[in-house]
């Protein structure tokens, strides 16, 4: 752990961490005659409370998502300290990564403030300004954010504030425009339906969407484009505690696009969840305390990793119609784990999956397909198959598995 309140440092090449970097006060500066330079080369956590921090290439550099939290979340928004500069950027995760919370300050980069998808917090009803100077291309603080939610035509700045606005058992939040929100989202209240209405909108969070009582997205917009997506590498797209449930819109994510914990309910009755590379649906469950997951319509899948990952097999699924489609250019499952029943109309296509890398139906599930059709379908040399462990139960429907290279099972080491 490291902590400095006062005077400077001044350094080559740059200042390693790799346990606890705390700054409260003074000035990091690091150049390079030859090679990059580095403020902080860091793959632990950061915090920053004051002071600066300045480089001829990178403020603070980062290859994991261990959290960077830039100054105090108490209310109360400085946009003069701490200050980071960057040659090239004032905050820069490798590879995607970088978990940053941003709740006071300044960032200065030559090329950009932060790299994208970096910031994934600032304060309730705030957004991210940037614009140009003389001497950086990009100068990024906070501002209050513009309203963007609308309770009975009146426009509000933050969900928190939405919500209070409902003061009945139920109520219709409407996005009034696009717009990208890096702000933390305080729980929902518990004793109301909300109706969240994507309203023809593009709605970016960094942060989860939270639901703690009832909850239904629809996209009720003249042209039905609406969407809400999680730029986070690190959060949940939608946050269930409750019950959820999807009629309309479009919502996706690159980490887990919903996420059910123990004892929640999601209905997806419509609408389309995609994962980029990681997982649509994640669902806990425990004894005496089990989730559940209807499908009677819609689409999920996209690029994903898993259609559905449930934790263990108190997650109970229903799938009576709707569509779990992947095409992923590596390993897929559709389900994994979990209690799953199936009972489709006759001829339907319930999973339809395909990958280049190991591509599975279901893996360490309990199943029972009771009329439904499966399709696997590897496009590798890899291995394609219709259940991986677990037990399987038939008692209609079909499953077709195919694959190139003639590694197609239907059941593998299933009872």
């Amino acid at each position: 752990t490291v902590a400095s309140t006062t005077g400077s440092a001044i350094g080559y090449k740059s200042t390693w961490n790799d346990k606890y970097l705390v700054m409260t006060g003074g000035i990091i500066k690091v150049t390079s005659e030859s090679g990059t330079a580095y403020g902080v080369n860091t793959s632990a956590a950061v915090t920053m409370t004051g002071g600066k921090i300045e480089s001829e290439d990178y403020g603070i550099y980062t290859d994991t998502n261990k959290e960077i939290r830039i100054g105090n979340d108490d209310g109360a928004v400085s946009i003069a300290s701490p200050e980071i500069i960057g040659g090239s950027y004032a905050l820069y995760g490798e590879n995607g990564n970088g978990y940053a919370k941003f709740y006071d300050g300044v960032l200065r980069g030559g090329t950009k403030a932060y790299s994208d998808n970096m910031i994934a917090g600032t304060p309730e009803a705030t957004s991210l300004h940037k614009e140009p100077s003389a001497e950086y291309d990009e100068n990024c603080w906070l501002v209050d954010t513009e309203g963007y939610l609308s309770v009975n035509g009146v426009e509000y700045n933050s969900l928190a504030k939405a919500y209070a606005a409902i003061t009945g058992d139920s109520g219709t939040i409407k996005v009034t425009k696009d717009i990208a929100i890096e702000s933390a989202h305080q729980s929902s209240p518990t004793n109301k339906h909300i109706i969240f209405d994507l309203n023809d909108h593009e709605l970016t969070l960094a942060q989860p969407l939270p639901n703690g009582g009832t909850m239904t997205i629809v996209d009720d917009g003249e042209h039905h484009t609406g969407k809400l997506y999680n730029s986070s590498t690190q959060n949940t797209a939608v946050l269930n505690s409750g019950t959820l449930t999807i009629e309309s819109g479009y919502i996706a994510g690159n980490y887990r696009t919903i996420t059910n914990t123990n004892g929640s309910t999601l209905n997806i009755n419509g609408g389309q969840i995609e994962s980029n590379g990681g997982i649509c649906i994640y669902s806990e469950g425990k004894s005496g305390n089990a989730t559940a997951v209807n499908i009677t319509g819609g689409l999920i899948g996209g690029n994903a990793t898993y259609g559905l990952y449930n934790s263990n097999s108190y997650v109970n699924v229903s799938i009576t119609g709707g569509q779990i489609k992947i095409s992923r250019s590596g390993d897929t499952d559709a389900i994994y784990n979990g209690k799953i029943t199936i009972d489709a109309t006759a001829n339907a296509t319930v999973l339809d999956i395909e990958g280049s890398g190991t591509t599975r139906a279901f893996k360490e599930a309990s199943v029972t397909l009771n009329n439904g059709n499966v399709s696997v379908r590897n496009t590798g040399s890899d291995y394609a198959r219709g259940t991986l462990r677990g037990t399987f139960v038939m008692n209609g429907g079909s499953i077709t598995v195919s694959s190139p290279s003639s590694n197609a099972y239907g059941l593998d080491e299933t009872t």
